[in-house]
């Protein structure tokens, strides 16, 4: 894998990650922000979808739709 592409599948996944702990945190809040939370989770959902189709070579268009990523 080249550089670059490495560095951008590492970069979708850290993305991603960062939204489940974002996730995590708002959940288990003193006053849980559930909504916020369930948001960062689809998020994290898509960048990793992101990640995984970079990583496999598989084009994608510009998205935030998860079915169609998936």
């Amino acid at each position: 894998m080249s550089g670059t592409k490495e560095e951008l599948v590492k970069s979708w996944f850290i993305k991603a990650h960062r939204d489940l702990l974002s996730a995590h945190e708002l959940a288990s809040a003193e006053q849980p922000l559930l909504d916020t939370a369930a948001y960062h989770c689809q998020q994290a959902a898509e960048k990793a979808a992101k990640g995984f189709l970079l990583f496999h070579n598989v084009r994608f268009e510009k998205s935030h739709d998860i079915v169609l990523l998936v």
